[in-house]
């Protein structure tokens, strides 16, 4: 588990000094992928260099695996820094040395053997799907592939804590899906935790089981990734997690409505995607029903569906309608009306 408690980090200059995290908590738990998001200059690297050890906070504790690594000596740190692996945006290949040599750096500097560094570099060649290219150079490899490598790498000496920072932000969309699909396959075969630093929605919503939303260098906002999609508490949390297709402006929907009637954005969760609500409504309420918008997704594994509908009728039928799709478990909310 790694444990975050009141992190400050404050960068002096000579001009004035610079806040980077204020107070930072979190606490991820063993086998988890844990996302943090935010804007740039949010907080997010400098807590990654906090919790990876290459910089000490100013204030405050991170606790992995019960031990306090701000507090331990240079000497028990740099053991303490073989249970983190780092994946980075740039990858960080050396260019000089084939993909086996690349993978095997690591173990060099730690002074395994020749026979255990062949054996592991093979067992992660074939976990990240290059066995093919053991004896190539990183210049001939795509993005992906290169990425695919800096995995491996930073799994070498088997860490319990994977940093992905931005691991994604230079790779198209097609091979971001593979490469967060292979960090989602090593998380379930070995159990590793993961912390996601990223500034991409889709990141979040294809991988991370909980999310962090980071602003001024603080935690504004945090829950399970599902939660967080559906029920922002904060604008910067909306202004993410909104469908960008699904316009929800008051003012686009005002001037379509059609008299005693309301716009609302309804979400349907997992098991509720698939049940005919609309239709039910209709029928029961004696109401009209007009989709104006919609779409259905996959949110940390569960299928969320979204449409904008019009409901149209007396506004106690409109009421009782509203009052069903609560009571059915649906997330609602209200975008214009003229009752």
């Amino acid at each position: 588990m790694i444990i975050v408690k009141d992190l400050v980090k404050i960068y002096k200059s000579k001009d004035k000094d610079i806040c980077a995290l204020d107070g930072v908590c979190l606490e991820i738990p063993k086998g988890q992928i844990f996302g943090v998001i935010g804007l740039s200059g949010a907080g997010k690297s400098s807590l990654v260099r906090c919790i990876s050890s290459i910089e000490k906070p100013t204030s405050g504790e991170i606790l992995i695996g019960g031990k306090n690594i701000s507090k331990l000596s240079e000497k028990k740190l740099r053991t303490a820094r073989k249970n983190i692996g780092m994946v980075f945006q740039h990858f960080n290949l050396l260019m000089n040395r084939t993909v086996f040599e690349n993978i095997a750096f690591p173990l060099e500097i730690h002074h395994i053997s020749r026979s255990e560094i062949t054996s592991r570099v093979d067992e992660l060649l074939e976990l990240v799907g290059l066995t093919d290219k053991k004896n190539s150079y990183p210049a001939t490899l795509s993005g992906g592939q290169k990425q695919r490598v800096g995995i491996a790498r930073s799994l070498a000496i088997r860490p319990e804590i994977l940093i992905c920072d931005e691991a994604t932000s230079a790779l198209d969309p097609l091979t971001t899906h593979s490469i967060l699909s292979l960090l989602k396959e090593i998380n379930k075969k070995i159990q590793l935790t993961m912390l996601v630093i990223t500034h991409e929605m889709s990141v979040i919503k294809d991988i991370c089981e909980r999310v962090a939303v980071m602003e001024s260098g603080k935690i504004i906002e945090e829950g399970n990734v599902t939660d967080v999609f559906v029920k922002p508490k904060t604008a910067l949390a909306k202004s993410f997690f909104e469908d960008k297709n699904l316009l929800l402006s008051h003012d686009i929907y005002s001037g379509i409505l059609t008299g005693n009637s309301y716009v609302v954005k309804v979400n349907f969760i997992g098991d509720n995607s698939v049940d005919p609500y609309i239709s039910n409504a209709i029928k029961k309420f004696d109401v009209d029903i007009a989709i104006l918008a919609g779409n259905i997704q996959q949110v940390a594994g569960t299928i969320i569906g979204t449409l904008i509908i019009e409901i149209r009728g007396s506004g106690e039928k409109i009421k009782d309608t509203t009052s069903y799709f609560t009571s059915e478990g649906l997330l609602m909310e209200v975008v214009a009306n003229d009752i």
